[in-house]
């Protein structure tokens, strides 16, 4: 479909989502990198862990 607003041109079926071939955006130039000092890889996993622990210790001391 040309020009239909699609970047890769591939048809778009109503409920279907599109298909992506490759994951890889360090070439394209509108992805962004993280800015400097953005929270990384090892600050999400510590907030996801931190975050998990209340929610595990009302679970696990919640009598069935």
């Amino acid at each position: 479909m040309e020009g239909s607003g699609h970047p890769s041109g591939s048809e778009h079926h109503e409920g279907m989502l599109p298909v992506v071939e490759s994951v890889d955006v360090s070439k394209r130039d509108d992805v962004h990198l993280l800015h400097g000092g953005a929270v990384g890889l090892a600050g999400v996993l510590f907030l996801c862990v931190t975050g998990a622990a209340p929610i595990s210790a009302m679970l696990f001391n919640t009598p069935l």
